[in-house]
């Protein structure tokens, strides 16, 4: 079993990551301990599950929509006192990632079972990690397939569902190549692609240069179809989250038409830091398939 590293905090770093666990448990994260009186469902259960992935989907939030917080977790190199904010001011300090997560899976702190379960999978699926890698009880690190890491990741949408826009010509090094795409513009382009009902809001996103713009569809299952179609219409189109991956690599004549500098993808928790933060503040993260799964469901019973 992997050893659960620990070292003394600096002074600087411990008010840092104290005052990040008194920010997540102000929104509510982190749920209370179970009272006294108050029974906890068996750990075999389908409502413990169903309490597990709750708290799961919260830190995945949690986890995703600070770029600066997503680094601490993930930059191996660098040592950095990790707290857990499950117990909050009287967590011990952990060296890395690994002995947080190998602590939130062995936790058996009264009443905090759920959130330490929760925050053991969020931090599994930051990081790549099997969380049912478990043998006798105990958990160990497993790296995932790429393949299926990247299967769980895309799986966690962004609810409502939102598509992510890129302006491609604005991280250009020539300012005459760029074109500023207004909302009024997008919103005209998207009515005559045939999206029109099913979205709630166009805005900006994040960056204060207007390269990211953010198109919200209404918090329902024909609201995430919709998503999906404006998604695979920029993939089909060869103008999705891979190609504009590559965008900034391309030596090609400069384009003029809002259609071909735009690039656009279905937003995953993975990309909550590109939203504003009002938009942010307002979205959390749900299961595709579990969305999908229950839509077939209610058509099973119709």
């Amino acid at each position: 079993m992997p050893r659960i590293e620990r070292h003394k905090p600096s002074k600087l770093a411990k008010e840092k990551v104290v005052e990040f666990c008194k920010r997540v448990q102000a929104r509510g994260v982190v749920s209370h301990p179970v009272k006294r009186g108050r029974t906890v469902p068996p750990e075999d259960s389908d409502e413990f599950e169903q309490l597990i992935h709750r708290a799961y989907f919260k830190f995945v939030k949690v986890l995703n929509e600070n770029p600066a917080q997503r680094r601490k977790y993930t930059n191996k190199g660098e040592v950095e006192t990790i707290k857990c904010c499950v117990c909050g001011s009287k967590s011990e300090d952990f060296v890395n990632t690994l002995s947080l997560a190998m602590h939130a899976f062995a936790s058996q702190k009264v009443g905090c079972r759920v959130e330490h379960m929760g925050l053991h999978k969020a931090l599994c699926l930051l990081m790549g990690w099997d969380p049912m890698a478990v043998s006798k009880g105990i958990w160990s690190p497993k790296t995932l397939p790429d393949a299926e890491a990247l299967a769980m990741k895309e799986d966690l949408v962004v609810w409502p569902p939102v598509v992510i826009l890129h302006n491609g010509s604005i991280g250009t090094t020539n300012s005459g190549d760029r074109i500023v795409v207004s909302i009024e513009e997008l919103e005209a382009f998207l009515r005559e692609a045939g999206f029109g009902w099913g979205i709630s809001k166009v805005c900006r996103g994040k960056p204060v240069n207007q390269s990211i713009m953010v198109v919200i569809f209404h918090g329902t299952f024909s609201g995430l179809q919709e998503a999906e179609r404006l998604h695979k219409l920029y993939a089909e189109n060869k103008h999705g989250r891979d190609e504009f991956q590559r965008v900034n690599c391309n030596s090609g004549e400069t384009q003029h038409k809002l259609e071909d500098v735009l690039y656009g993808y279905l937003g995953i928790a993975g990309d909550l830091d590109k939203l504003d933060i009002k938009t942010k503040s307002h979205s959390i993260v749900k299961s595709k398939k579990g969305i999908y799964a229950i839509a077939d469901a209610h058509l099973d019973t119709e």
